[in-house]
């Protein structure tokens, strides 16, 4: 992620590395952020695996009338919840009606914890906030309710939660600042 390479981290990288020393990192994304920094550099890509949990959650039918989207990920800057609670203002109030927003994560950012804090109080029909983040069996729940994960990320890599969305065939949006950008189609 763009946010590791500090001043100091960059100035430790060697300009070359010898041939017995490899680079793997997962996803287009970290490897243009990598090669920014270090263009001589050969980069290979080796994505991460996860196991495929989908043959374990029963996706019910849908019984809800209003759109369920999901954001999780550690609440801080880099994962642009701020940029979902801008957007979200936008929206009409017949559109916002029709949508009911889960955020999860641990708290990183006082600052965006405040304010996303402060739109479930002003929306308690639309938005559910978990600070502090949710079980693993909570999100699993979560995935096979919600109808779209948004992923909002400034700077993400290769974030799991829109693989394991994608297992379950839902719809992601993500912004082109994440590894999975590259990968997802139209």
């Amino acid at each position: 992620a763009e946010a590791v390479y500090s001043e100091a981290i960059v100035a430790a990288m060697p300009e070359l590395l010898m041939n017995n020393i490899h680079i793997y990192v997962p996803g287009n994304y970290a490897r243009e952020t990598l090669l920014k920094r270090r263009p001589a550099y050969n980069v290979s890509e080796l994505m991460y695996y996860i196991p495929d949990f989908s043959k374990d959650i029963d996706v019910p039918m849908k019984a809800e009338a209003k759109k369920q989207f999901a954001i999780i990920g550690s609440i801080e800057n880099r994962k642009g919840q701020d940029i979902f609670i801008s957007a979200f203002k936008l929206l009409s109030d017949e559109v916002r009606q029709q949508c009911c927003f889960t955020i999860a994560g641990v708290v990183i950012s006082e600052a965006i914890h405040n304010k996303l804090t402060m739109l479930a109080q002003d929306y308690p029909e639309n938005i559910h906030y978990y600070p502090g983040g949710l079980k693993w069996e909570s999100i699993c729940e979560l995935y096979s309710k919600m109808d779209c994960l948004l992923c909002t990320s400034r700077d993400d890599p290769m974030p799991i939660v829109i693989a394991e969305t994608m297992q379950l065939n839902k719809l992601v949006i993500c912004s082109e600042n994440t590894g999975f950008a590259s990968l997802i189609q139209e």
